[in-house]
């Protein structure tokens, strides 16, 4: 036990005052092989970044700031063609395991990726269970989540919902904080941020800044690109790295910026902000080309002047290096820790799944609209085909299949959209939280699995209202037979949306890929053409449509033990039995239980192979190699 309270008290000291680490890169070039030419990206940055102090990566729009940044936190994503080469280390060791060193890093992303119905205490305390120490009790996490949100600066919204476009939520800047918050939860050693006052007003932005300087003075190691920082949020960066085309035009302390380029002969206006000052220095003018000579030969020289100073390690501001070893932890420790998951893999899936239940409660559009929808469809198809099961004539024949197609056809699009309009956006969350290390994705693709059953009441509610209105027979074992069906139908179109929306990053572009197949499979449905004539080379498309083996199952339920008015059996054409039309329509050798077993494997094949596209359709990551 007391071994225990150590470990624990240990983590949270590292929480709250976490100790940074000294983070050098040297020749850092990153080059990406384009068909007819090699685009250079990065070229030959070198600098360093220390604990307790917040360094600021600026630069003109496509100067590398993101790419360096990613290069650091061992995040650039795999591009084919792309080379990326040089040194990082931490606290003087080479970095050569990238996954541990990932672990001591914390990355923000600049867009602020967060579920909506949650709360910000609720988004802090599933990350805490999942994220923190399996040692550490749930009162221990509770009160760090605390701790967290009184250091951000969120208790004031600590109740309230995070929100989204569509929905009044926390602002701006606090959605920032949360996103920060909660990757300060585990008390990385490393703080990296992406354009981290990106979409917020000047006000909104500088708090985000003084939130990022208090955790700083606490003794992390915080780096963050950022775009066109008013004055007031430049004068709180304690060091800077200016990028131009991705090569190196300062770095130093920020506040000496300006006397480093006045002893190049680059002074100053008056009242001027140094940012903007330093951004035009460095900036390429393309309008014409006399002033783009004139910028080029500036930005050779600046360019030439910071490599010229680097052979002097941290000279350029005129200031020896800050010493940052006393106190940190050893780089044997600091690079050799085993880490794991922390939550076991059935706390994971409770957790999941608690909040995908909340996430399905909170918002009205993914469970309380879909059934308004499924309640007036089944109503006004009921009364379009009002009482039509009990017409037998011939005039009435076709009637049939039509209202049974149409019910396969509108039950395979609902299940396809319900996953396709939301799962890529959440998705987008996951991939977030997997990078992170939070869960693996079985317990996640289970937990989501569960959560979607309650809304099998969409396509049980629409089937019987049409049921009953259609006149049916009220015979229980066809009742429940057609209806299961129905339920497998919507349940193998989420299958396929669940694969569409696993292999697209966008509700669009998962539609574009499952509405024409869906197409495709309604056109081999049997009710379009009669499968006994569809040319070979094509048919085998009938087996593999979900859409022709509901249409099979609902006609092989319901239509054989009809009857149907024939004054004339010899007359031809005449139909006088539900069998002699399934043998028309080429049916007649489908059945319920053939029509059920191939929808249920289709619908276990589309979540597998959706599984295994979640499985291993994850970042891949690129790291510098020694050159």
């Amino acid at each position: 036990m007391e071994a225990t309270a150590q470990i624990v008290d240990a983590h949270e000291a590292e929480i709250g005052t976490g100790k940074g680490a000294r983070i050098e890169f040297e020749h850092i070039t990153a080059q990406l092989a384009l068909k007819d030419k090699t685009k250079a990206i990065l070229t030959d940055v070198s600098a360093s970044v220390q604990s307790g102090r917040l360094t600021a990566l600026m630069g003109p729009s496509g100067s590398g700031k993101t790419s360096l940044l990613n290069a650091l936190a061992g995040r650039t994503k795999h591009i084919k063609g792309l080379k990326l080469t040089g040194t990082i280390s931490v606290n003087g060791t080479p970095v050569t395991q990238w996954s541990k060193y990932r672990r001591l890093c914390a990355y923000v992303e600049q867009d602020d990726l967060l579920f909506h119905t949650l709360t910000v205490t609720e988004t802090l305390m599933l990350a805490a269970q999942l994220r923190l120490p399996r040692k550490m009790s749930y009162a221990q996490k509770t009160e760090r989540v605390k701790q967290v949100i009184a250091e951000l600066g969120l208790r004031k919204c600590a109740d309230t919902r995070i929100g989204n476009a569509k929905v009044r939520g926390v602002s701006g800047g606090e959605r920032k904080r949360v996103s920060i918050a909660l990757e300060i939860l585990r008390g990385p050693q490393v703080l990296f941020l992406d354009e981290c006052t990106s979409g917020l007003d000047s006000f909104q932005a500088l708090r985000v800044i003084e939130t990022i300087k208090g955790l700083a003075r606490n003794g992390r190691t915080i780096v963050t690109s950022i775009h066109q920082p008013r004055s007031s949020i430049f004068s709180l960066f304690d060091d800077l790295i200016l990028l131009s085309e991705g090569k190196l035009m300062y770095f130093g302390a920020a506040q000496k910026m300006t006397d480093y380029f006045l002893k190049l002969g680059f002074e100053m206006p008056k009242n001027f902000n140094p940012a903007d000052f330093a951004l035009d220095l460095v900036s390429i003018d393309v309008r014409n080309q006399a002033l783009e000579a004139e910028s080029r030969g500036r930005f050779e020289r600046i360019a030439s002047a910071a490599a010229e100073s680097l052979k002097q390690p941290k000279q350029i501001s005129g200031e020896s290096p800050q010493d940052t070893d006393s106190g940190q932890q050893g780089d044997a420790d600091l690079l050799d820790t085993k880490y794991s998951y922390e939550a076991p893999y059935y706390l994971q899936f409770l957790l999941l799944a608690q909040r995908a239940f909340r996430q399905k409660l909170r918002d009205p559009s993914q469970l309380i609209a879909p059934f308004v929808v499924a309640v007036c469809f089944g109503t006004i198809l009921g009364f379009v085909y009002f009482r039509n099961a009990l017409n037998l004539g011939q005039k009435a024949l076709q009637d049939k299949p039509g209202l049974l197609f149409f019910i396969t056809l509108n039950q395979s699009f609902n299940g396809l959209i319900a996953v396709v309009s939301t799962f890529p956006i959440e998705k987008t969350i996951v991939n977030r939280e997997r990078s992170s290390k939070s869960y693996a994705v079985a317990p996640y693709f289970f937990s989501k699995v569960l959560a979607d059953l309650p809304m099998l009441i969409c396509p049980f509610t629409f089937y019987v209202i049409a049921y009953f209105l259609t006149g049916f027979t009220s015979e229980a074992a066809i009742f429940f037979q057609s209806v299961f069906v129905c339920l497998m139908v919507y349940l193998t179109a989420n299958g396929l949306g669940l694969v569409a929306s696993a292999l697209m990053q966008s509700p669009e572009g998962a539609q574009a890929i499952a509405m024409p197949l869906q197409l495709i499979f309604a056109l081999f449905s049997g009710f379009y053409a009669n499968t006994d004539l569809i040319p070979p080379a094509l048919a085998w498309i009938q087996y593999v449509s979900p859409i022709r083996w509901g249409f099979s199952g609902f006609m092989s339920v319901l239509i054989p033990g009809m009857v149907f008015e024939c004054p004339n059996p010899e007359l031809e054409g005449c139909v006088p039995n539900g069998h002699a039309f399934l043998v028309r329509l080429g049916l007649s050798n489908d059945s319920f239980a053939r029509s059920v077993g191939i929808l249920a494997a289709t619908m276990f094949t589309l979540q597998m192979v959706g599984f295994t596209i979640l499985t291993f359709n994850r970042a891949k990551w690129v790291v510098p190699k020694h050159a």
